[in-house]
């Protein structure tokens, strides 16, 4: 009989069967399709007539070692994913909806998988060229990650790039799969309906392919997992966690200054379980977070010149992006916040910058009133108030120093979802406003069944339009409008 163990160590047989099968037989079946129609192949591929053999071998066991190293993390991580989906079914049996939920999640997951494959064999300039800013050329903001990457490449031979799409796709793993988990525990799953189809929550990356895959997706994933364990743990457990938080959180405001300014989320959570922590806590909290604030203070000293640009993009060889000391996230370095600021003041006068993420922001609004009720951890004391007045307002000074506002607006949105599913209220209600429009339904039907399927598909096509036609784009010189349907 076949247990969900069994039926995972089977799925794990047959995916590194396949695996052995298309590494003992993957160079022979690229030398056939050469031969048998080259012309074609190197077309498709390459869009020339003139690529050696060699070439398209390269190009396999480059991908092939990349994705063998991808199953041996998955293989590793699996049998605490599976203690992990166990304990979830313990709290709460997975029901038809969380299938479906997850499936969902797992088709999204592919996507971005794909689109951050993509990005590295472009070698992007930014969404792979940010995560290998290094120490080479001295320190200098945003490069710990990168710095690591370059130290593993010396070692293994491993292209950097490599470590940056293994660490963006763990990356959205995480983030997808503890948001998921926090998604199936709400009673009232329908309530999150218009966030977890809309362009901003889980697909905001795929919609806009160069505003995704940045380094805020350490703070997501880390985020959305340490809200999970706050909310599963025992008191113990969670002070650990807090602990080990408030000590990672520094690598990520030293891969990326702006992340210091969501360092209150994680807080706000903390200080809305404080009642199970003692007052001398605070005093190591307050330690650990004046941390992150050296680290900030750092990033900001050292923001970088052309001299660190310059030795950067020569310590990658030929793994740099094209015009790396020109264009992109290392080129970037060199750049004033004055700079910032005028191309800010270009965006505001020749793309109404302000107007159109006032847009986004009142269409992003309207999934959250649903969930409006949902929100009590904000206002469960003073303290926590002031955090989240502190991460709103440190957000401020980004709107005018950088141009990615789409961005910053993201993260938040997907902090506040998070945040209202880790309120008491969020796993206990059960009605509000989707309750209310399906009695209202109900009671404007008559017991007349087609009219009351009409108005039920009429609600999922306002529901496709709303997912379909916009998008928050992470800079202002692209358009809010989507043209899937139209």
């Amino acid at each position: 009989m076949f247990t969900k163990k069994r039926l995972l160590y089977l799925l794990f047989a047959l995916l590194w069967i396949g695996l052995t099968i298309i590494g003992y037989f993957g160079h022979d079946a690229i030398k056939s399709i050469y031969e048998g129609n080259a012309s074609i192949f190197n077309r498709l591929i390459g869009g020339q007539d003139t690529i050696p053999l060699s070439v398209y071998y390269n190009a396999f066991d480059e991908s092939y070692h990349l994705l063998l190293l991808l199953c041996v993390i998955f293989t590793l991580v699996t049998p605490g994913l599976y203690k992990l989906l166990s304990l979830e079914s313990n709290i709460k049996q997975f029901e038809l909806k969380d299938y479906l939920l997850f499936t969902f999640l797992a088709i999204m997951f592919l996507l971005t998988a794909s689109a951050s494959w993509q990005g590295y064999v472009d070698n992007n300039n930014w969404r792979i060229a940010d995560w290998l800013i290094n120490y080479q050329g001295g320190f200098v903001r945003r490069g710990l990650l990168g710095e690591v990457y370059f130290r593993l490449w010396n070692i293994t031979g491993i292209k950097p790039g490599s470590f940056v799409f293994i660490t963006q796709v763990m990356c959205y793993f995480i983030f997808y799969l503890f948001t998921g988990l926090l998604l199936r525990r709400q009673n009232n799953l329908l309530a999150y309906i218009v966030l977890i189809i809309s362009p901003f929550i889980f697909t905001y990356h795929l919609h806009d392919i160069q505003g995704g895959f940045r380094k805020e997706i350490l703070y997501l994933a880390l985020f959305s997992s340490y809200v999970w364990l706050m909310l599963t743990t025992k008191p113990g457990t969670q002070k650990i966690a807090s602990i080990l938080v408030l000590l990672i959180y520094p690598v990520l405001v030293l891969s990326h200054e702006m992340l210091a300014v969501f360092l209150p989320y994680f807080l706000m959570l903390y200080f809305y379980k404080s009642e199970y922590f003692e007052k001398k806590d605070l005093f190591y909290v307050s330690i650990y977070v004046g941390l992150s604030v050296f680290a900030f203070f750092l990033a900001l000293i050292y923001t970088g010149s052309e001299q660190h640009v310059s030795e950067i993009c020569n310590s990658l060889k030929e793994h740099a992006a094209v015009n790396c000391e020109s264009l992109g996230a290392i080129a970037a370095l060199s750049e004033s916040t004055g700079y910032g600021r005028d191309i800010v003041q270009s965006n505001i006068a020749r793309n109404d910058y302000i107007w159109k993420y006032l847009i986004c922001s009142l269409l992003a609004l309207i999934a959250y009133i649903p969930i409006a009720n949902r929100f009590s951890i904000i206002s469960s004391s003073v303290a926590v108030k002031m955090l989240f007045l502190s991460t709103v307002i440190g957000t401020i000074p980004l709107f005018f120093v950088a141009v990615d506002w789409g961005r910053f607006i993201y993260i938040h949105l997907v902090s506040l979802m998070i945040v209202s599913m880790a309120s008491p209220l969020a796993a206990d209600a059960t009605g509000g406003i989707t309750a209310g429009i399906k009695d209202y339904i109900q009671s404007i039907t008559f017991g007349n069944k087609i009219i009351k399927y009409s108005l039920y598909m009429g609600v999922v096509a306002l529901l496709f339009i709303y997912a379909l036609t916009w998008h928050i784009p992470h800079s202002g010189h692209k358009e809010i409008m989507l043209h899937y349907l139209f």
